[in-house]
């Protein structure tokens, strides 16, 4: 395999599967949580709305008397508004607002994130729900709902109101259990700008801008910024970095399949897709044709990536505040380039934390419009979530663009399930390791996912 760094498969598993367990007892994709966190850490509203007044679903307008009940929200990071600043101040209006409104005193329990979701499973399972509405990830509201712990809200929640693909992450089988107003992923590439005008190549987000930014050109471009630049007849410098399971994600969903798909009312192994295996024999070409992909660790990517030995890296996007400190304005934000199958750029997404109603809880019609009164109007959620970008990357047209691709974004269901995730990653392990092909990798565990897949989300 050339100058790859050889490492036991198992290895990279376990230690991949053990960083997602040290986050908590969820089997979530933890190398994204902290951006997607920040981005639904204020009750802002959707990204598409028809109704700038939102409007529940489940209950009449007028006063609705809750007689001074307490309407306690459980959550891991702090979500009530300090009215600091300019969005803030609106958010402690519309909290003061829903109190004298409905006649409640709203109040956050606040539990550490290791903590929050086995202390929410006991409390429900013992009819004594921790809060009356609470924030699960994507993968908690797979097994709370499949254990019965979430009330449906498909008769409450106005759908023209909150994002159209909200089912996506906050649904499970067809039925709606959670709401968030977030989309916004950040996943996508790092490109150094002073590596690319070397190169004498064109700004990738004007490709992007012009949609143009495809598979073809990435490739093209990744081979002109792989070089031997000290003449020692050794390359030092790659167009392309990233995580191996990560890079899988983002190129099957560049060329619009997922790895686990959602068809005909059950949960398939996409990824034995056509789309999706175009995508993993584009990723061994890169890396064992083309020779593009740089063979250093993946936790060495970011300062391969700010030292100049690597043009491209994958991003999280949380990473540009880290990346920012060394390279200041000089490296941009582009999406995953466009697959052959694909009309526009998606971004992969781990799952928001949404509000979910723990069954039992009474008047769930009434809490379903009050968090859509909380949330607030479009523009004070576009806002904030402005806000949190802006901390981490480099520039305002980065953030712009980050906030375009708000609707386009598929869901990681494959890290919900540790079955399903230690199936793709051995598979992505295969394929940059080992220099296995598409086709084997993925007809060696096909039927392993599927019955993962099966024994996980269709039981």
């Amino acid at each position: 395999m050339g100058q790859w760094k050889k490492v036991s498969i198992w290895t990279m598993i376990v230690a991949f599967l053990v960083v997602i367990a040290g986050c908590s007892s969820s089997n979530t994709n933890t190398e994204s949580t902290a951006n997607e966190k920040a981005s639904s850490k204020n009750m802002g509203t959707p990204s598409e709305t028809n109704n700038p007044t939102p409007q529940g679903g489940g209950v009449k307008e007028g006063a609705i008397d809750l007689k001074g009940r307490t309407i306690k929200i459980a959550t891991f990071w702090d979500i009530e508004p300090k009215g600091d600043t300019e969005n803030s101040e609106k958010e402690l209006k519309r909290w003061r607002d829903v109190e004298a409104k409905y006649n409640v005193k709203l109040k956050v329990v606040n539990i550490p994130y290791e903590e929050f979701r086995d202390q929410f499973t006991a409390s429900a399972l013992a009819g004594k729900p921790i809060g009356d509405m609470a924030y699960l990830e994507m993968s908690w509201i797979t097994t709370a709902a499949q254990g019965g712990l979430l009330q449906n809200l498909n008769d409450y929640v106005n759908r023209d109101y909150w994002p159209k693909n909200m089912m996506d992450w906050a649904g499970y089988k067809g039925d709606l259990y959670g709401m968030s107003p977030s989309s916004v992923s950040g996943r996508g590439i790092y490109y150094n700008k002073t590596l690319f005008k070397n190169a004498g190549l064109e700004d990738p987000y004007d490709l992007v801008m012009k949609k143009e930014w495809t598979w073809d050109k990435f490739l093209e471009m990744a081979k002109q910024l792989t070089k031997d630049t000290d003449g020692d007849g050794k390359i030092d410098q790659y167009g392309y970095h990233g995580v191996w399971y990560m890079i899988g994600q983002d190129f099957i969903n560049s060329n619009n399949a997922e790895v686990i798909g959602f068809k005909d009312g059950k949960y398939i192994s996409g990824w034995d897709e056509p789309n999706a295996r175009e995508a993993l024999r584009f990723i061994y070409d890169l890396i064992h044709v083309h020779k593009v992909v740089a063979p250093f660790p993946a936790e060495e990517r970011t300062d391969a990536f700010t030292s100049g030995k690597v043009a491209m890296k994958q991003t999280m996007g949380w990473e540009g505040t880290q990346i920012k400190t060394v390279l200041g304005d000089n490296f941009g934000f582009i999406p995953t380039p466009m697959g052959p199958k694909a009309d526009k750029y998606y971004s992969p997404h781990g799952g928001p934390a949404s509000v979910v109603i723990p069954k039992g809880v009474e008047n769930p019609e009434v809490l379903v419009k009050i968090f859509e009164e909380l949330t607030g109007p479009a523009e004070d959620w576009d806002n904030s979530t402005r806000e949190t970008l802006e901390g981490s990357q480099p520039s305002e047209r980065d953030v712009d663009l980050i906030l375009s691709l708000k609707n386009d974004v598929k869901m990681a269901r494959e890290t919900i399930s540790q079955s399903t995730n230690a199936n793709f990653v051995e598979a992505m392990a295969d394929i940059f390791y080992e220099g296995v092909t598409a086709e084997v990798a993925v007809e060696k565990r096909k039927l392993a996912m599927q019955n993962a897949i099966d024994e996980f989300f269709n039981k």
